[in-house]
């Protein structure tokens, strides 16, 4: 049986999430907003976007769909863009290719992590563990780059 507590937390959870929507609060990305409807210039930028994560680094894509959103006179700023990105856009491609820079910094931290120094002798010594992580979080990059939806 559940604790009134546990119960309690539950249903102020679900009210914290449901009472914006409930109370017509636009708290919404704009871009997912636009998106679908007349307005063809957000079908646009998500194609952009999802043609060209693989080539285009993301401030840069972030940079040109401002400059285009800015000529239509949308006000909409660079972190927001970045949200749309990083957290909306569910197509396989560019989740794929989000996760893939997040594994790419992940394996550069283990790897400046493989070599510590022993403050008792001075000496420089390899981390195992490290290694193994870093060995394990290539082979995981691997494994992205040889998924379909990484292929053009």
């Amino acid at each position: 049986m559940h604790n009134l507590m546990d119960v309690r937390v539950a249903l102020y959870i679900r009210y914290l999430m449901i009472w914006p929507a409930m109370q017509g609060h636009q708290d919404t990305c704009v871009i997912c907003n636009r998106t679908g409807g007349d307005e063809h210039t957000m079908d646009g930028i998500n194609q952009y976007i999802e043609e060209n994560i693989d080539r285009v680094q993301l401030r840069e894509i972030v940079s040109q769909i401002l400059g285009v959103l800015n000529e239509n006179s949308q006000q909409i700023t660079p972190e927001q863009v970045e949200l749309h990105i990083r957290e909306h856009m569910k197509t396989p491609k560019v989740t794929m290719h989000q996760t893939l820079r997040d594994l790419v910094t992940l394996s550069q931290l283990a790897k400046d992590a493989c070599v510590c120094q022993c403050a008792e002798s001075g000496k420089e010594l390899v981390d195992v563990k490290m290694v193994a992580n870093y060995l394990k979080t290539v082979d995981r990059i691997i494994a992205v780059y040889r998924m379909d939806c990484m292929k053009a």
